[in-house]
């Protein structure tokens, strides 16, 4: 039981599981997996069966990707690492896929300054990097067409790119 809060640990797992951006705690510097949620269980293809497993034993296609030694730096120096847009291959349905994700590894310390614990927390960002890459596109080729064009915002009607031809009209 923690001693403020009077709440057990199961209990404190099972509020955990409630949380709706993907979450992973890991117990050791071998990156035992103590928790993941339904978020991080569905990022990483898995089940409920990689808990009590290690990190690299639960995704091995992390192998030559910098995730794990990221972790294993977290847990030895004590310093959060966060990263946005960064791409990682997971198996998924089978696959090996590329997703983009914003996350953060952040040790969690004891009084002494040690680290007890990892907290990992990932939001997947690939369908809003690919939004965000097309939109690009589509100004470039505005700005660059000899014919007149522009792109209209159609909730505030307000030009949002144009290119020379059409500024000139």
């Amino acid at each position: 039981m923690t001693e403020r809060t009077g709440l057990k640990q199961n209990q404190l797992l099972k509020i955990l599981q409630y949380v709706t951006e993907a979450t992973a705690v890991y117990s050791d510097a071998e990156l035992t997996i103590a928790f993941a949620n339904e978020g991080m269980l569905r990022i990483w293809g898995k089940g409920q069966r990689v808990i009590g497993g290690t990190f690299e034993a639960a995704l091995p296609e992390m192998k030559g990707q910098p995730f794990t030694q990221l972790l294993k730096s977290a847990w030895a120096t004590g310093e959060t690492y966060s990263a946005t847009a960064t791409a990682a291959q997971i198996v998924v349905d089978g696959r090996l896929q590329t997703f983009y994700f914003d996350f953060i590894y952040r040790p969690l310390l004891d009084a002494q300054g040690k680290t007890y614990a990892i907290l990992h927390t990932a939001t997947e960002v690939s369908a809003l990097l690919a939004l965000q890459l097309a939109e690009q596109r589509l100004q470039q080729l505005v700005a660059s067409s000899p014919v007149g064009m522009c792109i209209i915002d159609g909730y505030d009607l307000v030009i949002g790119t144009a290119n020379e031809q059409m500024l000139a009209i």
